[in-house]
């Protein structure tokens, strides 16, 4: 049987012998959460700890997808079970062997929400979700997932804006993916695979869709498949699902959106700007939800109608004002 929430199905999570949970970093065990990480630590040899895994987790259901290389040393598995994928980063710290583990839970329908003619190559599998941001993993060249974008977006009418330039890869000592750069590997370590990178570049492209909401579109290769990363930066006021009778200050400048959540440059003091909030919100039937916090250049003032909660948030800003409209219940 499928397990019914992420927490369910790490609750009986296999940990190898001579190995402990870091008590920093436990399973956790919020039903409601849909993505995460925590941390094994483990005195015995990394060879065996992998054979665990590719031994015990198909027990549980979990498929293996593919096995890769670590930096400097170890390996990586990325695992599936249903709609719940596993990352298993084998590596070391100070010498000592530890097993990342970060999970997610994919939700197809936060793509559907804004994406909804996205087009995507055959054989194109989710494997990570969030509001504005979506992963694939294609069993395509990376050249070929190329090719089928600039064709598709041209049709589609979505304006190219671009080739972002590309920064060289790094491994950073808050990856847990990077291990020890210092010389931490012992000797056992290099009984795993060699670490062997794809050094073909990967191409990011940047396309502006007919809304003027802007699509950024990572193509990097992975052998004979490819990774795709596919992220939204909301330039679309539509996009946001502010209540339609929370007016927009006339002049007001769009220069942030995300869902639930629009920000504005304003050519108006924040004396003004609360005033026009004050009146027309009370006149469309919002009521200020408790007093409002107000410094010298700022005020923040809640407010509710029905079930809907919407925060109104006055800064001053150069010459003019700043100002979010945060609507916690339209997320």
């Amino acid at each position: 049987m499928l397990p019914t929430s992420v927490s369910d199905s790490l609750k009986s999570f296999p940990i190898p012998p001579d190995s402990q949970m870091d008590s920093s970093s436990p399973i956790p065990n919020d039903p409601e959460a849909t993505s995460g990480s925590f941390r094994i630590l483990s005195s015995a040899d990394i060879a065996t700890v992998v054979k665990f895994y590719e031994t015990e987790l198909p027990k549980q259901g979990w498929l293996l997808r593919y096995t890769d290389p670590n930096f400097p040393c170890g390996v990586q598995q990325d695992w599936k079970n249903d709609t719940i994928y596993l990352l298993l980063i084998f590596g070391y710290e100070n010498s000592s062997l530890y097993i990342h583990v970060q999970f997610n839970r994919v939700d197809a329908q936060s793509l559907n929400k804004y994406l909804a003619d996205f087009p995507l190559p055959e054989s194109s599998e989710l494997v990570y979700s969030s509001t504005t941001s979506w992963e694939f993993y294609v069993l395509q060249d990376y050249k070929a997932v190329e090719a089928f974008y600039k064709q598709k977006l041209l049709d589609l009418h979505w304006s190219a804006n671009g080739v972002l330039p590309q920064i060289e890869a790094s491994c950073g000592s808050d990856d847990p993916g990077c291990g020890d750069e210092g010389g931490g590997c012992p000797s056992e370590a290099a009984l795993m695979p060699t670490p062997t990178f794809d050094l073909r570049q990967e191409i990011s492209l940047l396309y502006i869709m007919p809304d003027t909401n802007e699509v950024q579109i990572d193509i990097i290769p992975h052998g004979d498949a490819t990774h795709l990363h596919v992220s939204l930066t909301m330039k679309a006021l539509s996009s946001v699902g502010l209540p339609e009778d929370v007016p927009i200050y006339t002049g007001a400048v769009l220069t942030m959106a995300s869902p639930g959540t629009a920000e504005y440059t304003i050519d108006a003091s924040v004396e003004t700007v609360l005033a026009f909030y004050m009146n027309t919100l009370q006149e469309a039937g919002w009521a200020a939800d408790g007093a409002a916090v107000e410094t010298p250049g700022m005020s923040i003032q809640n407010w509710s109608k029905g079930s809907q909660k919407l925060s109104v948030m006055i800064t001053t800003y150069q010459d003019g004002s700043m100002l979010v409209l945060d609507c916690s219940t339209c997320r």
